[in-house]
């Protein structure tokens, strides 16, 4: 780790001790995660992930058509709008 690394890194260690309401700028920790900057012991990975902008991985099944059959509709009396209940 380079001089200036250490520092940049310093630097996000002391606002995060010295938090207290503290908004953290996405880009700029985003800019620091993209030079190589650990920020991983700073933050829960859900709390870096906020903070990064970043979508966790999620699997979701696979949709199958057969579902809709088994969606009670509703259907609203002021309106007539049907929706899913």
């Amino acid at each position: 780790m380079t001089k200036d690394e250490k520092a940049k890194k310093l630097a996000v260690y002391q606002n995060r001790v010295g938090q207290v309401n503290l908004e953290w700028d996405p880009d700029v920790l985003k800019g620091l995660a993209e030079e190589g900057v650990d920020l991983s012991n700073l933050w829960r990975e859900d709390e870096l992930d906020a903070l990064l902008e970043r979508v966790p991985d999620v699997e979701f099944e696979e949709y199958d058509e057969s579902a809709v059959d088994n969606v009670k509709m509703c259907i609203c009396p002021e309106c007539g709008h049907e929706f899913p209940a």
